[in-house]
Order: structure tokens, then C-alpha cells, then sequence
């Protein structure tokens, strides 16, 4: 539902505007009390003190503003015309999301971190200010759950890409037969080679193939032998053995391939074992 943009001449209404945006069993979206309550107490407050009261982390604070009511005060400051504060309420709120997105996204690396975190908080601010749609009704719901999902959707978008981009896994990083010269992941589970040991070990006969004149070739046939993988075994077989991915940890915060693709430990070491033994029987045919 569209919102007036020019709210009662650029001053608050006192009037908390209610959420149009339906469930899927057509329930309406609705605000919990505290977060009623918490807009209620800043629309009575002058715009100063309300941005003030935004930079507050401290949940037990008796003046702390949810992210729910940041994101209504946000889009209330947008449809009165008032820049200036929601700019300062878009700062306060984005403060609080970043240690959470960039954590999520660490594993990618500092480019890709810096890309992902852009990406999540351009689609979030996107929605928020949005004032022709319903689109921000969930953020006045349930801020974390929309923000985590995208930066879930983000990771994955990353992973995906960079999958595509290096469709050769190198043979070198491939898991050897006998798993000879492994080192035990930082989770203990699961062995790799070490990258330091890669050019000192006896080279595979199909190592050797990539050196020749028919390197070309062969590597093709690589490809298409990992392209027989089911998709989920080549994900989780490449980000371990490529890009050196953990299986788990117990830091809740670290990205992990059973985190990345939403399956137990034990689930994954199973990939690996049906990965291993796919490309056993292929050197044997090779």
C-alpha cells in the first residue's frame, strides 16, 4: 500500500501507521507490543533525541529503540521529508547490523566482504525506504530474520559465482588415494593437503597429463568428471578441498560448509567419501 510522502507537512501524525503486508495464510502483519509501544514513545520525542536514543546498543537500557522501530522511524523521517534524521537512524541501524554481516561473510575474503556487505545493506535500505510497497512490514516484525536470510543469500550468490568462474578444480588439490601427506582440518574432521607440500609430492599421472602438449584436453575431461558429481558433492567437495573450507566449528558466527549448505557433519563427510570414490573409479578408467 503507498504512503503519503508528505505525512501532515513534515510533522509526525502521532498516529502509528499499521502494517498492510499479509502472511501467506493471510494473516496481517502485525508489530508486537514493546515495538508499538517504543514508536508510540518516539514519535512524542523531538527528532534530535530520538536519533540520540537510536545509538544506543545496550538492550536493558530503559531508552534502547529495537531495530524494528528504527526501520518505522526510518521510513516515518522518509515519508515527512526529513533527511536529515532518517540518515542518522539509517547510520544507528546499520551500525548494529554489520558486525553480523561482515562475520557471516568472512570466509570470502576482504573483497568479497566489502562487496557482500554492500549488497545486503542496498537491498535492506532499498526495502525500508520503499514507500510505495509493503516491503518494509516485515522489518517492523522481525528485523534479523530478513537481514540474515539475505546475507545467507549473498554468501551463497559469492560461493556460486566463484564456482562458476573456476570451473577446473586443480588436480593438484585434489584428495590423493591413500590421503597420503594430510593434515587434519582445523575442525579435526577430515584430511587435506597441505598447500605448502602440494609441488613436493610425487606427481599423479594425472598431473603429469596437465603438463603435456594434451594439458588441454585432459583438463576437460577433469571437468566433466566433476561435473558427474550430484551438484550439492562437487559444492561441498570444492569448498573444502579448493577453497579450504572448514566442515564445522563451534564458533556460532564462522561460516562453514554444513552451515553454507544447511546440512550435518556427518552428512558432509559422506559427500566426501562419495566425491572420493567417484574420482578413485575415474583415475581407474582414466
Amino acid at each position: 500500500m503507498q504512503e503519503d510522502a508528505s505525512v501532515d507537512g513534515g510533522q509526525h501524525t502521532g498516529e502509528i501507521r499499521p502494517l498492510t503486508r499479509c502472511r501467506p495464510e493471510g494473516e496481517v502483519l502485525c508489530r508486537s507490543a514493546n515495538v508499538e509501544a517504543e514508536i508510540k514513545t518516539a514519535l512524542g520525542l523531538g527528532p534530535a533525541t530520538v536519533c540520540e536514543r537510536a545509538t544506543i546498543h545496550d538492550r536493558e537500557h530503559p531508552q534502547f529503540m529495537s531495530e524494528e522501530c528504527l526501520v518505522y522511524l526510518i521510513r516515518d523521517a522518509r515519508a515527512r521529508g526529513d533527511d536529515r534524521s532518517m540518515c542518522a537512524l539509517w547510520n544507528a541501524l546499520v551500525t548494529r547490523c554489520a558486525p553480523h554481516i561482515n562475520s557471516q561473510l568472512a570466509t570470502l575474503g576482504h573483497q568479497s566482504v566489502e562487496e557482500g556487505y554492500h549488497a545486503v545493506l542496498r537491498d535492506i535500505g532499498m526495502a525500508i525506504l520503499d514507500l510505495r510497497t509493503d516491503r518494509g512490514d516485515f522489518l517492523q516484525v522481525n528485523f534479523w530474520t530478513p537481514l540474515k536470510r539475505r546475507t545467507i543469500t549473498e554468501f551463497n550468490r559469492q560461493v556460486s559465482a566463484r564456482r562458476k568462474a573456476k570451473a577446473l578444480v586443480s588436480l593438484s588439490e585434489l584428495v590423493g588415494e591413500d590421503g597420503s601427506h594430510a593434515e587434519r582440518d582445523d575442525d579435526g574432521d577430515g584430511a587435506r593437503v597441505p598447500r605448502d607440500e602440494w609441488h613436493d609430492q610425487s606427481v599423479t599421472p594425472l598431473e603429469e597429463l596437465e603438463l603435456t602438449e594434451a594439458g588441454a584436453e585432459e583438463a576437460a575431461m577433469v571437468e566433466r568428471a566433476l561435473a558427474a558429481l550430484r551438484p550439492i558433492v562437487r559444492e561441498a567437495f570444492i569448498l573444502k578441498y579448493r577453497e579450504g573450507w572448514k566442515t564445522h566449528s563451534k564458533d556460532p558466527n564462522e561460516m562453514t560448509i554444513s552451515r553454507a549448505l544447511g546440512k550435518s557433519d556427518r552428512q558432509i563427510r559422506n559427500y566426501f567419501a562419495e566425491a572420493e570414490e567417484h574420482f578413485r573409479a575415474w583415475r581407474e578408467e582414466a
